[in-house]
């Protein structure tokens, strides 16, 4: 145990931090030492920080998204899509994967086509495509064989609606085509799957996702969407929150501490500039 306490002492003095992390330990409970020797025989500082990085990333995320889908002014192409972009794991649990991205010759294709039905589209993203009342964003991953990419093997398209949007069986429809014009041009393969949202503050009543052959369209509300991604991260602002000490000399950690969602619909409590999740 000296030894130990010898190395530990010269490793404090080539750290950054010095003799911080001595006074930490000091102010914890016996149990409170038993719970971090746990932890470590589990886990590397590093990836813990990757995680609790990532789980405070998507807090962050949901919050803002909660508030720029209730606001009418929101600019669904340089306000929402980027947002999404980051989020495409709220679509699922295949979609944690960094594997999908923007499609930018895709997103060329769709907006062709809506040019060639007289409607109005913005080139000002090229790898999004904007109308007069939504946004549409297309994402693939590639299929590989022997190492190399071989095919498409899925397509993601979020089409955003403005706020206080109905969607409807012509929204569902139009995805639909969006999907269809895909495989008429082989953007993609007769195999590769299509994935399609349709996202609105409302879906009309008796409205179902549709589908054909590979291809699936589903209506979605944003606030069923942001419920469920809060669900996939456990509740986690708020265990946050009922887990954590009470620090009144530290406002740091009482900022990051008052961050919470508000997943009943009412709105958003916390401070939207909180910094990142303490190590």
């Amino acid at each position: 145990d000296l030894g130990r306490t010898v190395e530990i002492w010269g490793k404090l003095e080539q750290s950054r931090t010095g003799y911080d992390l001595l006074g930490s330990l000091a102010s914890c409970a016996p149990e409170d030492l038993d719970t971090w020797n746990r932890l470590m025989e589990q886990w590397t500082a590093s990836n813990a920080e990757v995680v609790l990085n990532e789980l405070d990333r998507r807090i962050k995320l949901i919050r803002q998204l909660q508030t720029l889908i209730r606001d009418k002014n929101t600019d669904e192409v340089h306000d929402l899509q980027p947002l999404f972009e980051r989020g495409l794991w709220m679509f699922g649990p295949e979609y944690e994967s960094v594997e999908f991205s923007s499609n930018r010759g895709m997103a060329h294709v769709v907006r062709e086509f809506l040019g060639k039905k007289g409607a109005v589209v913005s080139k000002s993203r090229p790898d999004f495509v904007a109308l007069p009342d939504s946004s549409i964003g297309i994402y693939s991953a590639d299929e590989f064989k022997d190492g190399e990419v071989s095919a498409i093997r899925k397509v993601l398209i979020v089409e955003l609606k403005k706020g206080g949007f109905e969607v409807k069986q012509q929204e569902v429809d139009q995805a639909r085509d969006y999907a269809k014009e895909l495989r008429r041009t082989q953007a993609v393969q007769p195999a590769t799957k299509i994935e399609g949202f349709v996202l609105g503050a409302s879906i009309e009543q008796g409205l179902e996702e549709l589908k054909t052959g590979e291809t699936v369209v589903k209506p979605f509300q944003y606030d069923l969407l942001l419920n469920r991604a809060h669900s996939r991260i456990f509740n986690l602002a708020k265990r946050i929150k009922e887990s954590s000490p009470k620090v009144d000399c530290d406002v740091e950690v009482e900022d990051v501490l008052s961050q919470q969602l508000d997943f009943d619909g009412t709105g958003v409590v916390g401070n939207a500039g909180a910094s990142p999740l303490p190590m």
